[in-house]
């Protein structure tokens, strides 16, 4: 047997060892993207009824307002906190995320800017572009992320933010599109806006009637806002598996589109091959058995 038609049944044991992985991938991705799926709605829920509380309660503050709900005039200091990935297999998602974000961040221009980052593999991205964050932290272990890490972080962050450690905090991320891309998405999470009581469905109004608020206000107020603030945050980094999970789905499906491809054509030549192999020995029966002239 020749050395090609040896090389090619080894591609196609080494193709056919592989393809149950690209599936095991496949799966995994799906199963990340339908639970990050599920999680949105649930959180958009939730944020629903956050919003209506903080509506009610705002009015009985008077001028006691934090200063997370009104959007300040100052921006001097601003922090742009891009959300990549943990793990690869997912194509250019950073690299095109960074490049948007550093182009995006360009025309905003504050004093002061900050560079954060949440995933590895876009710290890393930043670096080869030799931009050094100033802040980093790693996506949760797991692949989606839980309600309970996003709390402590943006905990944190507005406790920061009152404190006038910054003016404004800007989330940069890749949102998946109905055609099965991404885009690129911003948001503002500090300072955030109580979405228009107009622009809700009746039922999302003002309770009616009024309601009588006997605990203190202010009390209300810092833990709903809290969660309001979690929620706005952990939706968006929601968006990012969801965008993440599509793209390496993608991949994989087009992997294995292409060992299936490669393994037909391996198969194809195998066949050929062992075609001329057995016409060679015919040939050379019928010349040993004296039928035909080797001439």
């Amino acid at each position: 047997m020749s050395q090609t038609s040896e090389r090619a049944k080894t591609r196609l044991r080494n193709l056919t060892a592989i393809e149950p992985l690209l599936n095991a991938l496949k799966t995994i991705s799906m199963g990340n993207w339908q639970i990050a799926l599920n999680k949105v709605t649930q959180i958009q829920h939730y944020e629903r009824h956050y919003n209506r509380i903080l509506v009610n309660v705002l009015p009985v503050l008077g001028d006691e307002v934090i200063r997370g709900t009104k959007p300040g005039k100052d921006h001097n200091k601003v922090i742009f906190l891009i959300i990549g990935t943990e793990h690869g297999l997912c194509g250019r998602f950073n690299d095109i995320l960074a490049e948007n974000a550093i182009n995006w961040v360009r025309t905003q221009n504050p004093p002061q800017q900050y560079i954060w980052v949440i995933g590895t593999k876009m710290l890393k991205t930043l670096e080869r572009k030799g931009i050094s964050p100033d802040w980093a932290h790693p996506l949760p272990g797991r692949e989606v992320g839980t309600y309970k890490q996003a709390y402590r972080m943006t905990q944190d962050w507005s406790t920061r933010y009152e404190k006038r450690e910054f003016d404004r905090l800007v989330v940069l991320y890749n949102q998946a599109t109905r055609g099965g891309g991404n885009k690129f998405a911003t948001l503002t999470l500090l300072p955030f806006t109580i979405q228009p009581i107009s622009a809700e469905p009746m039922a999302e109004r003002k309770f009616t009637p009024a309601p009588i608020i006997e605990t203190d206000p202010i009390g209300i107020y810092r833990r709903i806002n809290q969660h309001f603030l979690t929620s706005s945050f952990y939706q968006v980094q929601l968006q990012s598996m969801i965008a993440e999970s599509s793209s390496r789905y993608r991949i994989m499906e087009e992997a294995k589109r292409n060992a299936g491809d490669i393994m037909t054509a391996l198969a194809q030549e195998i066949q050929a091959e062992r075609k001329r192999q057995i016409t060679q020995e015919m040939q050379e029966l019928a010349v040993s058995a004296g039928l035909i002239d080797n001439k």
